[in-house]
């Protein structure tokens, strides 16, 4: 999910454009690339987004929360973040 989720919120914030699986995935993501570099606003929004990641150490806050997860102060438990897809039907 997060593999859909990530590239989907950078197309949205217009830094990015989703390139679809193909053949030739080569052709497309540079196709992708010349068509965003031009434009100064997707630059402009992905800069800012550099910017505002370039200060995130996903890693440290991934096991802070599941640490925190553990020792029961972070207000769930590990139940809590299991995503039971039966629920949705």
């Amino acid at each position: 999910m997060e593999q859909v989720a990530g590239p989907a919120c950078l197309e949205r914030l217009g830094s990015a454009m989703r390139v679809g699986k193909s053949r030739d995935p080569s052709a497309n993501v540079q196709s992708a690339i010349q068509k965003l570099m031009p434009d100064e606003t997707a630059r402009g929004k992905a800069t800012a987004f550099a910017g505002t990641i370039a200060h995130c150490d996903g890693p440290r806050t991934a096991a802070e929360t599941l640490f925190a997860v553990d020792r029961g102060s972070a207000g769930c438990s590990f139940q809590d973040l299991y995503w039971e897809p039966a629920r949705l039907r």
